[in-house]
């Protein structure tokens, strides 16, 4: 990806995250997580990791936390990503869903843990950390699935010209 091209995507991801999951108030949509995970799915390992603490950087000034801790989570999400990768078999659904979660899981688990343990004082239980961490990593994983089906189909329609079935591109994954 052009660097042109993922600036757009990530002016795109910055509206959408800051404007219209915040009105709605979905806790668990995190745009900049799912744009990290399809970087760290698909391009390039030094390209993904160096773009995904962009991301996290980005959403660490558009927020009022603590600057650093989402480039952090965000850069660890990348970098797990890049390295489990090389050890999963692309093509089959359930261990990239497996893959993107864990990934996800760790970043998500180390924003949390600021958010709870420290940010708040102390007062947050090991349970609520665990369950936002989880909740949040596997809608991200799941949507990223999503997309990177949809922009699969889209590429094979441009390649070939027809039009081929959303379902079997899925299964194919």
């Amino acid at each position: 990806m052009p660097w042109v091209n993922f600036f757009i995507l990530l002016v795109a991801v910055l509206l959408t995250q800051t404007g219209v999951v915040s009105l709605l108030g979905w806790r668990s949509l995190d745009v900049f997580l799912i744009a990290a995970l399809a970087c760290g799915l698909w391009l390039p390992r030094g390209d993904a990791r160096l773009r995904c603490w962009i991301l996290g950087l980005a959403q660490d000034l558009a927020s009022a936390d603590t600057l650093g801790i989402h480039a952090c989570a965000l850069g660890l999400t990348g970098l797990l990503l890049t390295a489990m990768r090389e050890w999963v078999n692309m093509s089959a659904l359930t261990p990239r869903f497996v893959m993107l979660f864990l990934a996800a899981f760790a970043g998500q688990a180390l924003y949390h843990a600021h958010l709870l343990f420290w940010a708040s004082g102390g007062d947050g239980t090991l349970a609520r950390w665990l369950t936002d961490s989880a909740t949040t990593a596997a809608l991200a994983a799941i949507l990223t699935l999503f997309a990177s089906a949809a922009a699969a189909n889209v590429g094979a329609r441009r390649r070939r010209g027809g039009r081929s079935s959303t379902f079997r591109r899925i299964a194919r994954l």
